[in-house]
């Protein structure tokens, strides 16, 4: 599978949480198809834990397939 992030410019922070502080792990959640073998929703739990901070956060994702490549269509907190 190969995701694309096209047209974006370079950055430190991360496009998907949209922040420099990367958590600690990930997890991938609920997963619904919207339309068979064409597009698909899945939900990702983010994780930062560590001494001082006990965070999750969700985002849903959106993903396509465009000749014969699944890629991220839309990506929503």
């Amino acid at each position: 599978m190969k995701l694309y992030l096209s047209n974006q410019p370079e950055s430190a922070a991360d496009y998907f949480t949209a922040t420099d502080d990367y958590p600690k792990a990930f997890r991938v959640g609920v997963c619904k198809i919207i339309e068979p073998e064409k597009r698909v929703n899945f939900q990702i739990l983010l994780f930062w834990k560590d001494d001082n901070r006990n965070e999750q956060r969700e985002m849903n994702v959106e993903i396509v397939n465009e000749k014969d490549e699944w890629l991220v269509n839309k990506v929503a907190n």
